[in-house]
C-alpha cells in the first residue's frame, strides 16, 4: 500500500523510514505487564475486564504487553515484517527504573 502510494507520487519507497508507534507495557513477568496495563487504563476510567471484546481487540492492536521475551518476539516480528524501527509511548515514563528497563529490553532487540 505504501509502495503504491509512493509510486503515484513519484517517490522512491526506499526513502521512507517505516516505523510503528505503539504503547509498550513491559513487566518482568506477563502478569506484571497485564497489571500495569490494567492500572494505566483504570487511571483513565477504563476497566479492562468490563470492556467489550471489540474494544479489547482495538486496545490490544495498539499495545504491546508482556515480559521481555514476549515483547522481544512481538517487536522482532514487526522488524522482520519490514519496519525500520519502533516508537513507543511508555505509560509509566515518570518511573525512571521502568524507562531504563524498557531501554535495556528494546536495545537488545534492536541490536541483535
Amino acid at each position: 500500500m505504501l509502495d503504491e502510494h509512493c509510486e503515484r507520487l513519484g517517490r522512491d519507497p526506499a526513502t521512507v523510514t517505516r516505523t510503528r508507534l505503539g504503547t509498550l507495557v513491559l513487566g518482568r513477568t506477563h502478569g506484571e505487564a497485564e497489571s500495569r496495563r490494567d492500572a494505566m487504563l483504570a487511571a483513565r476510567g477504563v476497566n479492562w475486564d468490563r470492556l467489550p471484546d471489540r474494544a479489547r481487540a482495538d486496545i490490544a492492536a495498539r499495545f504491546t504487553v508482556g515480559d521481555p521475551d514476549e515483547v522481544g518476539e512481538q517487536v522482532r516480528s514487526l522488524l522482520d515484517a519490514g519496519l525500520d524501527g519502533t516508537i513507543w509511548n511508555l505509560p509509566d515514563a515518570h518511573n525512571l527504573d521502568s524507562v531504563a528497563f524498557a531501554g535495556e529490553v528494546l536495545g537488545r532487540i534492536h541490536a541483535g
